[in-house]
């Protein structure tokens, strides 16, 4: 009796996966395929179908193909320490999509506040415009001859109007001074001269 062989469209089929796919397998050494002698198309045996079978389970594990290079010839150890890679790569991947969920939850918050103050009434201003009143003036032509007139006066130290205001502060003071010598000889609203 001769074995049951089975071209690449039902091997496909009974696999699961597409015929490119059974191709993409064999150049990388993964599955073998008989060949029909009439015309040269892939033919599998039941045993070729087996070994394809366990390839296709450890891909819908998401186990890379690099890590299935050399299959028959891999261990329980090697496949375990595969599958073990190919779970941390999902962890990462979950965690990635977790990460972008969160982003997609708060954009949708802000999105939905936005709504929320448009329908009270707020329209948000022209994008790249900023308030006039955080906006910087400009310096007019005049602006460099103030700063060197101002340097020069602290320089000087007497011309502002801070020591204009010292300076009277003083004189006033030396004439209080003045006026209440003047004032500690009267006695009973007249002045009484001084001893000696």
């Amino acid at each position: 009796m001769e074995p049951v062989l089975y071209d690449i469209k039902d091997a496909a089929r009974y696999l699961g996966v597409a015929p490119s796919t059974l191709r993409y397998w064999e150049r990388e050494g993964l599955v073998r395929a008989g060949r029909n002698r009439g015309n040269d198309y892939r033919q599998y045996a039941l045993h070729d179908l087996i070994d394809a079978s366990e390839i296709a389970f450890y891909r819908r594990l998401g186990v890379p193909v690099r890590e299935l290079a050399g299959y028959r010839t891999l261990s329980a150890r090697d496949l375990d320490d595969a599958l073990d890679r190919t779970a941390r790569d999902v962890e990462q991947r979950i965690a990635e999509l977790e990460a972008m969920r969160a982003r997609l939850a708060r954009q949708r918050a802000l999105n939905a506040r936005a709504e929320e103050l448009e329908a009270a009434g707020m329209r948000p201003g022209a994008p790249g415009r900023m308030p006039r009143r955080h906006r910087l003036r400009r310096p007019g032509p005049l602006a460099p001859a103030r700063g060197r007139a101002l340097a020069l006066r602290r320089a000087r130290g007497r011309s502002g109007p801070g020591n204009r205001v010292r300076d009277g502060s003083r004189h006033a003071h030396a004439r209080r001074r003045r006026l209440g010598a003047g004032c500690a000889g009267r006695r009973g609203g007249a002045r009484v001269p001084a001893a000696g």
